[in-house]
């Protein structure tokens, strides 16, 4: 358990997606960039999406990149997506159409970024 008004920059969380639970990540309020494993839950992108200072979700998965559609909540945040393979990079860009979108895919160790919407 976090004590309440820790101030955090920058969460690195080193545990399974199944493991995991942001539930109460509000009260790091302050925090700009968040890194786990696994596409978020429903709960969970909703109080990512009150944090007021969250720039950058990296995210390392294998889930099926349809269940993205949960993080449009999560409106100009940068999304890095880890672990897609080629064939899903597609699918992720049309699950996340309007996101600022950095995949690296596990065929090539490239970043292709789609710019925010002005």
């Amino acid at each position: 358990m976090l004590p309440a008004g820790l101030r955090v920059g920058e969460l690195g969380l080193a545990v399974r997606a199944d493991q995991r639970n942001l539930r109460g990540i509000t009260r790091l309020a302050e925090v700009e960039a968040i890194a786990t494993a696994g596409i978020p839950g429903v709960e969970e992108v909703g109080e990512l999406a009150e944090l007021p200072t969250l720039r950058r979700l990296t995210l390392t998965t294998a889930e099926p990149v349809g269940d993205l559609v949960r993080l449009r909540r999560l409106g100009a945040v940068r999304i890095e997506l880890r672990g897609v393979p080629k064939t899903q990079e597609q699918a992720a860009r049309d699950a996340l159409p309007e996101a600022d979108l950095v995949l690296v895919t596990d065929d090539v160790q490239e970043s292709r970024t789609r710019p925010a919407p002005a």
